[in-house]
Protein backbone atom coordinates (compact mmCIF):
# COMPACT_ATOMS: atom_id res chain seq x y z
CA UNK A 1 0.00 0.00 0.00
CA UNK A 2 1.55 3.71 -0.84
CA UNK A 3 1.55 5.80 2.21
CA UNK A 4 -0.75 8.55 2.18
CA UNK A 5 1.32 12.22 1.76
CA UNK A 6 0.12 15.60 2.23
CA UNK A 7 0.88 18.13 -0.79
CA UNK A 8 2.84 20.95 1.22
CA UNK A 9 1.49 23.03 -1.07
CA UNK A 10 -2.31 22.46 0.22
CA UNK A 11 -3.56 24.61 2.80
CA UNK A 12 -3.84 23.85 6.61
CA UNK A 13 -7.13 23.95 7.05
CA UNK A 14 -9.84 23.73 4.48
CA UNK A 15 -13.01 25.73 4.33
CA UNK A 16 -11.71 27.41 7.36
CA UNK A 17 -9.67 30.55 6.84
CA UNK A 18 -6.55 28.89 5.08
CA UNK A 19 -3.47 29.84 5.09
CA UNK A 20 -1.06 28.46 2.56
CA UNK A 21 2.57 27.59 2.16
CA UNK A 22 3.56 30.63 0.56
CA UNK A 23 2.33 32.96 3.08
CA UNK A 24 -1.28 34.07 1.25
CA UNK A 25 -4.37 33.89 3.55
CA UNK A 26 -7.80 33.23 2.42
CA UNK A 27 -10.37 33.46 4.77
CA UNK A 28 -12.78 31.43 2.26
CA UNK A 29 -10.91 29.57 1.41
CA UNK A 30 -9.94 30.36 -2.40
CA UNK A 31 -6.40 29.74 -3.40
CA UNK A 32 -4.80 32.86 -4.29
CA UNK A 33 -1.51 31.23 -4.88
CA UNK A 34 0.73 31.98 -7.28
CA UNK A 35 1.33 28.59 -8.67
CA UNK A 36 -1.81 27.43 -10.33
CA UNK A 37 -0.42 23.19 -10.26
CA UNK A 38 -2.19 24.27 -6.88
CA UNK A 39 -6.03 24.53 -7.85
CA UNK A 40 -6.16 20.93 -8.90
CA UNK A 41 -4.81 19.19 -6.06
CA UNK A 42 -6.76 21.25 -3.63
CA UNK A 43 -10.41 20.64 -5.81
CA UNK A 44 -9.59 16.90 -5.29
CA UNK A 45 -8.47 16.93 -1.75
CA UNK A 46 -12.13 18.70 -1.30
CA UNK A 47 -14.21 16.27 -3.43
CA UNK A 48 -12.46 13.13 -1.42
CA UNK A 49 -13.59 15.11 1.76
CA UNK A 50 -17.31 15.52 0.46
CA UNK A 51 -17.76 12.14 -0.23
CA UNK A 52 -16.46 10.75 3.11
CA UNK A 53 -18.65 13.69 4.31
CA UNK A 54 -21.45 12.12 2.33
CA UNK A 55 -20.93 8.55 3.64
CA UNK A 56 -20.69 8.87 6.99
CA UNK A 57 -23.94 10.91 6.82
CA UNK A 58 -25.58 8.08 5.20
CA UNK A 59 -23.99 5.37 7.95
CA UNK A 60 -25.60 8.01 10.72
CA UNK A 61 -29.39 8.27 8.67
CA UNK A 62 -29.15 4.78 8.66
CA UNK A 63 -28.31 3.90 12.42
CA UNK A 64 -31.20 4.24 15.39
CA UNK A 65 -29.89 5.96 18.42
CA UNK A 66 -29.17 2.52 20.04
CA UNK A 67 -26.15 2.18 17.29
CA UNK A 68 -28.67 -0.37 15.56
CA UNK A 69 -28.87 -0.40 11.40
CA UNK A 70 -32.21 0.66 10.75
CA UNK A 71 -32.87 -1.78 8.14
CA UNK A 72 -33.63 -4.97 9.95
CA UNK A 73 -37.34 -6.45 10.88
CA UNK A 74 -37.30 -4.66 14.53
CA UNK A 75 -36.92 -1.39 13.11
CA UNK A 76 -39.64 -2.09 10.06
CA UNK A 77 -41.98 -3.14 12.84
CA UNK A 78 -41.16 -0.10 14.89
CA UNK A 79 -41.78 2.02 11.45
CA UNK A 80 -45.09 0.40 11.26
CA UNK A 81 -46.09 0.81 14.44
CA UNK A 82 -45.17 4.75 14.33
CA UNK A 83 -47.10 5.40 11.02
CA UNK A 84 -50.35 3.61 12.86
CA UNK A 85 -50.05 5.47 16.02
CA UNK A 86 -50.23 8.80 13.23
CA UNK A 87 -53.24 6.90 11.45
CA UNK A 88 -55.34 6.66 14.98
CA UNK A 89 -54.52 9.95 15.86
CA UNK A 90 -55.49 11.63 12.60
CA UNK A 91 -58.88 9.23 12.85
CA UNK A 92 -59.37 8.56 16.41
CA UNK A 93 -61.55 5.12 17.06
CA UNK A 94 -64.87 5.78 17.88
CA UNK A 95 -65.58 5.51 21.75
CA UNK A 96 -67.55 2.91 23.05
CA UNK A 97 -70.90 2.75 23.67
CA UNK A 98 -72.28 3.39 27.02
CA UNK A 99 -74.71 1.56 28.61
CA UNK A 100 -77.48 4.32 27.55
CA UNK A 101 -76.17 3.68 24.06
CA UNK A 102 -77.19 -0.13 23.88
CA UNK A 103 -80.63 0.50 26.08
CA UNK A 104 -81.75 3.22 23.26
CA UNK A 105 -80.41 0.63 20.28
CA UNK A 106 -82.24 -2.32 21.90
CA UNK A 107 -85.58 -0.25 22.09
CA UNK A 108 -85.13 1.65 18.56
CA UNK A 109 -84.92 -1.92 17.16
CA UNK A 110 -88.32 -2.81 18.14
CA UNK A 111 -90.25 -0.03 16.60
CA UNK A 112 -93.48 -0.98 15.62
CA UNK A 113 -93.67 -3.91 17.47
CA UNK A 114 -94.73 -4.84 21.04
CA UNK A 115 -92.26 -5.66 23.36
CA UNK A 116 -93.62 -7.92 26.30
CA UNK A 117 -97.04 -7.93 27.05
CA UNK A 118 -97.29 -3.98 25.44
CA UNK A 119 -96.92 -2.23 28.90
CA UNK A 120 -95.19 0.89 29.12
CA UNK A 121 -92.94 -0.87 32.16
CA UNK A 122 -92.38 -3.67 29.33
CA UNK A 123 -90.10 -1.47 27.02
CA UNK A 124 -87.68 -0.26 29.87
CA UNK A 125 -87.54 -3.48 31.68
CA UNK A 126 -86.86 -5.65 28.32
CA UNK A 127 -84.25 -2.65 27.23
CA UNK A 128 -82.16 -2.52 30.04
CA UNK A 129 -81.92 -6.34 30.98
CA UNK A 130 -80.83 -7.23 27.52
CA UNK A 131 -77.79 -4.22 27.42
CA UNK A 132 -76.89 -5.73 31.07
CA UNK A 133 -78.43 -3.12 33.12
CA UNK A 134 -80.12 -3.19 36.40
CA UNK A 135 -84.60 -2.91 35.80
CA UNK A 136 -86.85 -1.58 38.37
CA UNK A 137 -86.76 -4.84 40.95
CA UNK A 138 -83.28 -4.29 41.81
CA UNK A 139 -84.06 -0.87 43.35
CA UNK A 140 -87.97 -1.25 44.53
CA UNK A 141 -90.67 -3.46 44.94
CA UNK A 142 -92.61 -3.69 42.07
CA UNK A 143 -96.69 -3.23 42.44
CA UNK A 144 -99.01 -2.15 39.69
CA UNK A 145 -99.08 1.61 41.05
CA UNK A 146 -95.43 2.61 41.91
CA UNK A 147 -93.19 4.93 41.39
CA UNK A 148 -90.60 2.80 39.82
CA UNK A 149 -87.14 3.47 40.21
CA UNK A 150 -84.60 2.63 36.48
CA UNK A 151 -80.83 3.40 37.84
CA UNK A 152 -78.98 6.32 39.34
CA UNK A 153 -81.28 9.48 39.00
CA UNK A 154 -80.09 12.55 37.43
CA UNK A 155 -81.15 16.23 37.17
CA UNK A 156 -83.53 16.49 33.91
CA UNK A 157 -81.32 19.27 32.33
CA UNK A 158 -78.84 16.50 32.63
CA UNK A 159 -80.45 13.63 30.69
CA UNK A 160 -79.35 12.03 27.67
CA UNK A 161 -80.36 9.43 25.42
CA UNK A 162 -80.71 6.36 26.85
CA UNK A 163 -82.12 7.60 30.27
CA UNK A 164 -85.20 6.14 32.06
CA UNK A 165 -88.30 8.53 32.77
CA UNK A 166 -90.95 7.97 35.39
CA UNK A 167 -94.07 9.92 34.90
CA UNK A 168 -97.02 10.93 37.51
CA UNK A 169 -99.66 12.82 36.88
CA UNK A 170 -97.79 14.35 33.96
CA UNK A 171 -99.78 17.02 31.49
CA UNK A 172 -98.21 18.73 28.61
CA UNK A 173 -99.89 21.61 27.01
CA UNK A 174 -98.77 23.12 23.69
CA UNK A 175 -99.74 26.67 22.41
CA UNK A 176 -98.60 26.65 18.24
CA UNK A 177 -98.98 29.59 16.48
CA UNK A 178 -98.11 29.15 12.90
CA UNK A 179 -97.01 32.31 10.41
CA UNK A 180 -97.20 32.09 7.26
CA UNK A 181 -96.07 34.18 3.92
CA UNK A 182 -99.08 34.32 1.13
CA UNK A 183 -98.46 34.62 -2.88
CA UNK A 184 -99.51 37.95 -2.60
CA UNK A 185 -96.94 38.99 0.65
CA UNK A 186 -99.24 39.30 3.37
CA UNK A 187 -98.90 37.17 6.69
CA UNK A 188 -101.66 34.94 8.03
CA UNK A 189 -101.85 33.86 11.34
CA UNK A 190 -103.13 30.39 12.60
CA UNK A 191 -103.06 29.05 16.49
CA UNK A 192 -104.22 25.59 18.35
CA UNK A 193 -103.73 24.45 21.66
CA UNK A 194 -103.16 20.43 22.70
CA UNK A 195 -102.88 18.99 26.10
CA UNK A 196 -101.77 15.05 26.30
CA UNK A 197 -101.35 12.69 29.66
CA UNK A 198 -99.36 10.61 31.00
CA UNK A 199 -100.41 9.18 34.37
CA UNK A 200 -98.50 6.42 35.13
CA UNK A 201 -96.04 5.67 32.53
CA UNK A 202 -92.56 5.14 31.64
CA UNK A 203 -90.68 5.91 28.57
CA UNK A 204 -87.02 6.00 26.88
CA UNK A 205 -84.87 8.99 25.96
CA UNK A 206 -84.25 8.74 22.34
CA UNK A 207 -82.68 12.77 21.19
CA UNK A 208 -82.98 15.42 22.99
CA UNK A 209 -83.66 19.13 20.73
CA UNK A 210 -84.12 21.87 23.06
CA UNK A 211 -87.31 22.11 25.40
CA UNK A 212 -88.80 18.91 23.38
CA UNK A 213 -87.30 15.29 23.73
CA UNK A 214 -87.94 12.47 21.73
CA UNK A 215 -88.78 9.15 23.01
CA UNK A 216 -89.88 5.87 22.39
CA UNK A 217 -92.77 4.27 24.03
CA UNK A 218 -95.83 2.34 24.06
CA UNK A 219 -98.86 2.02 25.32
CA UNK A 220 -99.70 5.41 24.11
CA UNK A 221 -101.46 6.98 21.66
CA UNK A 222 -101.74 7.03 18.63
CA UNK A 223 -99.40 3.85 18.19
CA UNK A 224 -101.10 2.11 21.32
CA UNK A 225 -99.14 -1.07 22.50
CA UNK A 226 -96.44 -1.39 19.99
CA UNK A 227 -92.85 0.92 20.23
CA UNK A 228 -93.22 4.12 18.94
CA UNK A 229 -91.39 7.63 18.94
CA UNK A 230 -92.97 10.56 20.24
CA UNK A 231 -92.25 14.15 20.94
CA UNK A 232 -92.98 15.82 24.40
CA UNK A 233 -91.86 18.17 26.52
CA UNK A 234 -90.82 17.48 30.79
CA UNK A 235 -90.16 21.31 31.19
CA UNK A 236 -91.75 24.75 30.10
CA UNK A 237 -89.89 25.99 27.04
CA UNK A 238 -90.27 27.04 22.92
CA UNK A 239 -89.15 26.49 20.06
CA UNK A 240 -89.02 27.94 16.84
CA UNK A 241 -89.24 26.46 13.29
CA UNK A 242 -88.81 27.91 9.66
CA UNK A 243 -89.70 26.45 6.96
CA UNK A 244 -88.28 28.81 4.07
CA UNK A 245 -90.02 26.57 0.95
CA UNK A 246 -92.84 26.38 2.42
CA UNK A 247 -92.85 30.39 3.77
CA UNK A 248 -93.94 29.63 7.46
CA UNK A 249 -92.59 29.83 10.87
CA UNK A 250 -93.86 27.58 13.65
CA UNK A 251 -94.05 28.58 17.06
CA UNK A 252 -94.60 26.06 20.22
CA UNK A 253 -95.19 27.32 23.30
CA UNK A 254 -94.95 24.89 26.19
CA UNK A 255 -96.11 24.34 29.80
CA UNK A 256 -96.22 21.20 31.88
CA UNK A 257 -97.82 19.91 35.41
CA UNK A 258 -97.22 17.04 37.06
CA UNK A 259 -94.03 14.85 38.14
CA UNK A 260 -91.73 13.55 36.31
CA UNK A 261 -88.13 11.71 36.92
CA UNK A 262 -85.11 10.66 35.37
CA UNK A 263 -82.82 7.76 35.64
CA UNK A 264 -79.73 6.58 34.04
CA UNK A 265 -78.93 2.83 33.18
CA UNK A 266 -76.51 0.90 35.84
CA UNK A 267 -74.83 -2.36 34.89
CA UNK A 268 -76.12 -5.16 36.81
CA UNK A 269 -73.61 -7.66 38.54
CA UNK A 270 -73.42 -11.25 37.21
CA UNK A 271 -75.74 -12.36 39.91
CA UNK A 272 -78.37 -10.02 39.72
CA UNK A 273 -78.34 -10.95 35.81
CA UNK A 274 -78.72 -14.39 36.78
CA UNK A 275 -81.65 -13.68 38.71
CA UNK A 276 -83.12 -11.58 36.38
CA UNK A 277 -82.80 -14.67 33.71
CA UNK A 278 -84.47 -16.96 36.26
CA UNK A 279 -87.09 -14.64 36.70
CA UNK A 280 -87.51 -14.43 33.23
CA UNK A 281 -87.12 -11.01 31.33
CA UNK A 282 -89.55 -8.70 31.73
CA UNK A 283 -91.89 -10.44 33.86
CA UNK A 284 -90.75 -9.39 37.21
CA UNK A 285 -94.01 -7.44 38.02
CA UNK A 286 -96.04 -8.91 40.91
CA UNK A 287 -99.29 -8.49 39.13
CA UNK A 288 -98.21 -10.59 36.49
Amino acid sequence: MIPHRQDDRLPRNIGGETECQNGTVDCLGKIFAGDKAILPTYLEAASRTAVKASLTLGILLAVCPEGHATTGPRHANARTQTRTALARRAHPPAPAPTLGDTVLAYAQKQQGRQVGDGECFALADYALSSAGAKSAAAFTEITPDGDYVWGAQVRLADIRPGDILQFRNFQIHRRVTTFTRESDGTITRTQYEQSEERDHHTAIVERVRGAELAVLEQNMDPGGRVVQSNLLAIAPGTTTEMNAAEGTQTITEYTVEGEVHAYRPRKASPAELAQATQLGTGAVRGWQ
